[in-house]
């Protein structure tokens, strides 16, 4: 096939292109609150912690990467891409778990922002245990559904296994 259509190639893929794409709008949000100083922004809403600097770029380097799945195959270099930040979004999320866990806090979470404070005893600018396990598991699933490992179907099945998980858990919290 030579079309580019997301729909030609993968499962549902209007569907994850626009979910991307409002994944990343909520990221670059809240990066304009943060920047800007609108709190309003950064925790998209009035009334609420802010969202931490650091998931508001996962958010957008997530979202920027699940649009571009819907373009299959990818080139080389997206592929690479998109490998490259969710294995490095797992890191970082998992790093970020186990050291909220315990209580620390690193300043380099608030990429340079102001972010100073309590909010319900949730401190302001760091992301939380459960969303940093959220973006673990936003990795693991986008990890399996590339080739090569999308064309052998327990792979497939464990992708979105671990989606609809990652859907639960989302909807449970929210």
């Amino acid at each position: 096939m030579t079309s580019s259509s997301a729909q030609d190639h993968i499962p549902y893929g209007r569907l994850v292109l626009i979910c991307g794409a409002l994944t990343a709008s909520a990221g670059v949000v809240a990066l304009l609150g943060w920047g800007l100083g609108l709190s309003f922004l950064a925790s998209l809403g009035s009334d609420r912690i802010p969202m931490a600097p650091s998931t508001a770029l996962l958010l957008v380097l997530y979202g920027v990467t699940a649009s571009l799945r819907t373009y299959s195959p990818l080139s080389h270099n997206l592929y690479r891409l998109s490998v490259s930040v969710h294995c490095t979004g797992a890191l970082v999320a998992v790093l970020l778990f186990f050291l909220s866990h315990q209580g620390i806090y690193l300043d380099a979470e608030k990429l340079g922002f102001a972010a100073v404070g309590r909010v319900d005893g949730a401190p302001i600018g760091h992301m939380s245990p459960i969303t940093a396990l959220g973006f673990l598991l936003a990795s693991l699933s986008f990890l399996a559904s590339l080739p090569p490992f999308s064309n052998r179907p327990w792979r497939a099945i464990m992708a979105w296994g671990i989606a609809c998980l990652l859907l639960a858990v989302s909807s449970v919290l929210l």
